[in-house]
Protein backbone atom coordinates (compact mmCIF):
# COMPACT_ATOMS: atom_id res chain seq x y z
CA UNK A 1 0.00 0.00 0.00
CA UNK A 2 0.98 3.39 -0.93
CA UNK A 3 0.63 6.28 1.19
CA UNK A 4 -0.03 10.10 -0.37
CA UNK A 5 1.45 12.94 1.45
CA UNK A 6 0.23 16.02 -0.30
CA UNK A 7 2.73 19.22 -0.36
CA UNK A 8 5.84 16.86 1.03
CA UNK A 9 6.45 14.51 -2.02
CA UNK A 10 9.51 14.07 -3.84
CA UNK A 11 8.06 16.55 -6.68
CA UNK A 12 6.60 18.85 -4.51
CA UNK A 13 9.13 21.75 -4.50
CA UNK A 14 9.71 21.74 -8.12
CA UNK A 15 7.12 24.78 -8.81
CA UNK A 16 9.04 27.02 -6.08
CA UNK A 17 12.31 25.92 -8.41
CA UNK A 18 11.38 26.76 -11.45
CA UNK A 19 9.88 30.60 -8.99
CA UNK A 20 13.25 31.31 -7.93
CA UNK A 21 15.00 30.33 -11.20
CA UNK A 22 12.91 32.86 -12.98
CA UNK A 23 13.12 35.45 -10.56
CA UNK A 24 17.18 35.32 -10.38
CA UNK A 25 17.34 35.19 -14.20
CA UNK A 26 14.82 38.37 -14.02
CA UNK A 27 17.50 40.00 -12.13
CA UNK A 28 20.38 39.02 -13.99
CA UNK A 29 18.64 40.20 -17.01
CA UNK A 30 18.29 43.80 -15.15
CA UNK A 31 21.81 43.80 -13.83
CA UNK A 32 22.46 43.02 -17.83
CA UNK A 33 20.67 45.97 -18.82
CA UNK A 34 21.92 48.29 -16.03
CA UNK A 35 25.40 47.44 -17.14
CA UNK A 36 24.71 48.19 -20.47
CA UNK A 37 23.25 51.52 -20.10
CA UNK A 38 26.36 52.44 -18.06
CA UNK A 39 28.49 51.87 -20.77
CA UNK A 40 26.43 53.59 -23.04
CA UNK A 41 26.37 56.76 -21.01
CA UNK A 42 30.17 56.96 -20.53
CA UNK A 43 30.54 56.74 -24.71
CA UNK A 44 32.47 60.16 -25.02
CA UNK A 45 30.20 62.88 -26.95
CA UNK A 46 32.84 63.19 -29.89
CA UNK A 47 32.18 59.28 -30.55
CA UNK A 48 28.45 60.23 -29.99
CA UNK A 49 28.78 62.64 -32.75
CA UNK A 50 30.87 59.98 -35.09
CA UNK A 51 28.20 57.28 -34.82
CA UNK A 52 25.39 60.33 -35.73
CA UNK A 53 23.99 60.99 -32.43
CA UNK A 54 22.09 64.49 -32.13
CA UNK A 55 23.85 66.68 -29.68
CA UNK A 56 21.51 67.21 -26.80
CA UNK A 57 19.47 70.73 -26.43
CA UNK A 58 21.43 73.40 -24.24
CA UNK A 59 19.02 75.24 -22.44
CA UNK A 60 21.42 77.37 -21.02
CA UNK A 61 23.80 78.26 -24.13
CA UNK A 62 25.08 81.68 -23.76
Amino acid sequence: MRSTTYGTGQFSGHSSHFTGSRFIAAMVAKWQDYRMMREIESVPYTVMKDIGFRATERTNAK
